[in-house]
Formats: structure tokens, C-alpha cells, sequence
């Protein structure tokens, strides 16, 4: 199992991979015989978990066998040499190059915790976008007994509401952001 990319945690993860020998345990209650072709339960298998922090460049690979864990970590960094005059047509322009760090203990037992870099918070954030679109509709009903500018024209229009009025609400869908940040 490989993960790569800018890891962290939102607290209590757990990864596991398969390792050892199988085990088959068959309850046939039929009256049939059973015919079993090819089950093969001799190798011992070693799981291998992959963890790659694309922030940091550090690969820390877990081999997982019948004697252990045993943890190897690696250093990354990015070559931009062009490419080798034995090989011009590979074509690579930039790559990261990994290099095992010296003194990287196996881990005793079948349990072990991976840190992550210091300082990552995860932050989530969510919302409901409001969105309210009112239209409303007037009539001018007045009546100017006097005439001309006289200033009371505005003490005898008639109109303080709307005729109609129609309220549509837009609502889209609840804003959901998330993304992680560090300090």
C-alpha cells in the first residue's frame, strides 16, 4: 500500500496490510466431497505499507513479517540535472532521488505510530450560502388638486405599499470548504 502526498492526521488512523501465511478453514457440511486445487498456504507473506510526504520529501516504507515491523526512512531531493549523455533519450528534466537515512531502528512487535510533521491543523469549515431576491411592484396614484410646484403634492400621493410583492429565495447548496494549514 503506497499514500503519498502532503500527509497528515484528523486524529486516530489506522492503516493495516495483510502479512504471514493464509489460513483456510473449510466447514463443508454437505454431503459432497470437496476438491481443492491450488491453495497454497506455505509462504509466509510480508506486508508493505509506503507513506510519502510530498511537503518534506521523506519516504518512510513498513515491512511487515513474522518477526516484526521493521521501519526504513528515506530523504528526498529534487534533481534538475538534465539528462545523462548515456541516456539523452530518456528525457527526464527533474525527478526526486530517495536516499536511506542511516539508523533507522526496526520497530519491535506488530504495532507502531508514524509522526507527521509539526505544527498541521486541519480546518473545516461549513456554511449555508442566504440568498433573498425581492421584487415588489408600485402603481403612481395621485391627484394634484393645486397644480405646479407648490410642495404638496407629496402629502397627496397615495401609494405607501406595494401592490405585489414576490420573494424568491436562491439558495444553492451549503458551502463546504475544508483544507489544512500549518504554523
Amino acid at each position: 500500500m503506497i499514500l503519498a502526498g502532503q500527509l497528515l492526521s484528523t486524529g486516530n488512523g489506522r492503516i493495516r496490510v495483510a502479512h504471514g501465511f493464509t489460513s483456510v478453514d473449510i466447514d463443508n457440511e454437505s454431503s459432497y466431497g470437496l476438491i481443492l486445487n491450488r491453495i497454497d498456504t506455505t509462504k509466509d507473506r510480508t506486508g508493505k505499507i509506503t507513506l510519502v510526504d510530498t511537503a518534506t520529501l521523506v519516504k518512510t516504507t513498513y515491512e511487515v513479517t513474522s518477526t516484526g515491523i521493521h521501519k526504513t526512512t528515506f530523504q528526498g531531493v529534487l534533481d534538475t540535472s538534465p539528462p545523462s549523455k548515456l541516456h539523452p533519450e530518456d528525457g527526464v528534466i527533474s525527478r526526486i532521488v530517495y536516499t536511506e537515512q542511516p539508523g533507522t531502528p526496526d520497530v519491535v512487535g506488530f504495532t507502531t505510530a508514524h509522526s507527521l510533521r509539526a505544527g498541521l491543523q486541519y480546518l473545516w469549515t461549513e456554511g449555508q450560502e442566504k440568498v433573498k431576491t425581492v421584487e415588489q411592484y408600485f402603481e403612481k396614484n395621485s391627484f394634484n388638486l393645486f397644480g405646479g410646484d407648490t410642495g404638496l403634492e407629496d402629502f397627496l400621493s397615495g401609494d405607501v405599499s406595494a401592490l405585489w410583492t414576490h420573494t424568491d429565495f436562491t439558495d444553492g447548496a451549503p458551502l463546504l470548504e475544508s483544507g489544512w494549514a500549518w504554523q
